[in-house]
């Protein structure tokens, strides 16, 4: 029987992904991230003497692919975005997003110009925003490197996780213009561009408002069973971009205002219904750096001239750079500091789907422009800020922390870019073999517990405390697991190896909520200490226990 599924193609990817699973800690041990191993996986097995596959660049199913993947990342990242906590240590986070983002694509646009001679205003704006958006997991190195400092690394995850939605409109506007100035059919022009933006909106904030709220009401009433409650957000982002583009608006802008409506509807004992939708959305990711490597690396640098490479190498330098220094300008923030948040700004996901979109809604001639220019730029960018995150990141928080040990990078900071709760880490009490990374439900800045003082404003979700006995150590979480606390919890296995500590319990009975960042910690504990039988997780709650099994972890650790 014949399969109208290219089999080829799913047993090549099934293959990378195996690969990956099999090899991922020692090749990131060398600087290889993930989406750089995609991209040749996907470029090795589709051209030259190894390729067993053909994907192409107009395919319907890559299009579809790169869509319901921005559409799901958009969602995600925008839940986890807690609003109300935006008020504290607001300045640098919402700077780079409110100027350094719209001056990124400014600037771009004058480059692209100066660059691109002959080439439509509309189709350089659109280059220009397509590569302005920094991507999260390709700066997840170093938002988990704790040699950065905690407040530089949140800045840096706040960005990432929200100018892809913020630059959205930009990319919509400018496509629509540029296809409207080509006579495009079907185009509809900027106006129309901008009533679309507005009823992706209505529609992002109903569906995800609705979606969180039949949720608890559905939990309240004990309707929901925990086991299938994950699928809600991911039925939910799928929902918000579906009824949007049935509807002619927005679905990506969709998808994006409604996680955010969603997330700040969400109660925190419900916060790991989202992880199962984080983890669809990495999934989708890595077979988007495949098909990047499959279907857009070799049309790209086919079409390059020398004008896409000096795009590319301005791209990545001057024209963030530049941005982020205005915008930190009367921060007090040192220029080693500057110049480390200008740098890594890596260019990833989004800008590849953009690009996708472009390539299929203008002309040949200014789609092929457009691929060439973002491909060449994402690609320099996957490379280079993937083989410089750990080696800038030691250099950078040795030197930040021998010459302003107390300088502004160091302040604690709450974590903006994370589910709905009410501050973050803030200092450390405690005596004896006792050591607590939080404050009290309660306690306010300054004042004391238990012989030192607090440095937030506001109780926190999270607090760790050990114990040692000889090579035996016991490490006691509270609260929410997830990427701030994850960085603490690093933090305290590190100090308990260094005191020789051999085998570690860590106690999960009174974990509320544990993100993927938080299952990485606990899968970087056990490689700390060795082997598997060095670790054993006590008392893991229902919910803890529900995303070891949906990931595949359960057999990895010991459960006591």
């Amino acid at each position: 029987m014949e399969h109208e599924l290219d089999v080829t193609v799913v047993a090549v990817v099934a293959a990378s992904a195996l690969l990956w699973g099999l090899l991922s800690a020692r090749l990131q041990r060398v600087n290889l991230s993930a989406p750089m191993a995609f991209v040749a996986l996907g470029l090795v097995s589709s051209h030259g003497p190894l390729a067993v596959i053909d994907v192409q660049v107009d395919s319907s199913t890559a299009r579809s692919v790169a869509e319901l993947t921005l559409a799901i990342v958009l969602f995600v990242d925008a839940s986890r975005v807690n609003v109300r906590a935006l008020r504290h240590d607001a300045a640098l986070p919402v700077r780079l997003l409110a100027i350094g983002l719209p001056l990124t694509i400014g600037m771009g646009i004058l480059v692209a110009a100066g660059l691109y001679r002959g080439t439509s205003l509309w189709v350089i704006a659109v280059i220009a925003a397509a590569v302005a958006p920094t991507d999260a997991a390709l700066g997840a190195p170093i938002v988990q490197d704790t040699r950065v400092p905690g407040r530089i690394r949140r800045v840096l995850n706040v960005e990432s996780g929200l100018n892809d939605g913020i630059a959205t409109p930009f990319v919509g506007i400018f496509v629509a213009g540029a296809a409207a100035a080509e006579s495009v059919a079907g185009a509809h022009g900027v106006g129309a561009a901008a009533l679309d933006l507005l009823g992706g909106l209505g529609v992002g904030v109903g569906v995800g408002l609705g979606a969180a709220a039949l949720l608890r009401l559905a939990v309240a009433a004990g309707f929901s069973e925990p086991a299938f409650r994950p699928l809600v957000p991911l039925a939910s982002a799928l929902l918000a971009y579906a009824v949007a583009v049935q509807f002619g608006t927005n679905g990506f802008i969709a998808a994006f205002v409604g996680g955010m409506a969603f997330g700040s509807l969400l109660p925190a004992d419900l916060g790991g219904t989202i992880e199962f939708t984080n983890v669809v959305g990495e999934v989708l990711s890595l077979l988007m750096w495949f098909l990047v490597g499959a279907a857009m690396v070799v049309p790209a640098f086919q079409d390059a001239r020398w004008q896409d490479v000096a795009f590319a190498l301005l791209a990545l330098t001057v024209v963030r750079m530049v941005p982020v220094a205005i915008a930190s300008v009367g921060l007090g923030l040192d220029r080693r500091t500057v110049a480390f948040i200008g740098w890594f700004g890596p260019r990833g996901l989004a800008s590849v789907i953009f690009a996708l979109l472009a390539h299929d809604a203008l002309d040949d001639a200014d789609g092929a422009r457009v691929l060439a220019a973002v491909t060449i730029t994402v690609v320099a960018s996957v490379v280079a800020h993937g083989v410089s995150a750990s080696p800038l990141a030691a250099r950078y928080g040795a030197r930040i922390a021998a010459l302003r040990p107390g300088g502004p990078e160091h302040a604690p900071s709450v974590d903006l870019a994370a589910r709905s709760r009410r501050g973050r880490v803030a200092g450390t009490f405690g005596g004896g073999g006792q050591r607590v990374r939080s404050h009290r439900p309660g306690v306010r800045a300054g004042q004391a517990v238990g012989g030192s003082t607090t440095m937030a404003d506001e109780s926190v979700a999270f607090a760790l405390s050990h114990e040692v006995q000889g090579e035996q150590g016991v490490l006691t979480l509270v609260g929410e697991l997830d990427t701030a606390a994850a960085q603490d919890v690093d933090d305290a296995v590190d100090d308990l190896v260094g005191r020789g500590v051999r085998t570690l319990v860590i106690d999960l009975g009174q974990i509320s909520f544990i993100d993927s960042s938080g299952l990485r910690s606990l899968i970087r504990a056990r490689q700390a200490l060795g082997t598997q039988d060095a670790i054993r997780l006590r008392s893991p709650q229902a919910a803890t226990l529900r995303l070891l099994e949906i990931t595949g972890l359960e057999d990895q650790f010991r459960l006591v």
